[in-house]
């Protein structure tokens, strides 16, 4: 089965919309919990479900931020 340009669209947006809500999850976690480590593990676990595994890696690396722990 092939998908249409416009239900492709509307397929990538409802994919994109779940990775959002998990990731507006995970921010609003990190604002209820203590400590800057925890919150650290909060903010990649959400730029994760934004901008994906790989990238996250890539950007830790080149940025080289500390590792946070889960609460």
């Amino acid at each position: 089965m092939r998908l249409s340009g416009n239900e492709a669209d509307k397929l990538r947006q409802l994919q994109l919309g779940e990775h959002l809500d998990r990731a507006i999850e995970c921010l609003l976690w990190g604002l209820q919990t203590d400590g800057s480590h925890h919150k650290q593990h909060n903010m990649e676990e959400a730029l994760r479900h934004i901008a994906g595994d790989e990238w996250t890696k890539a950007a830790k690396a080149e940025f080289d931020w500390e590792d946070g722990i889960p609460a």
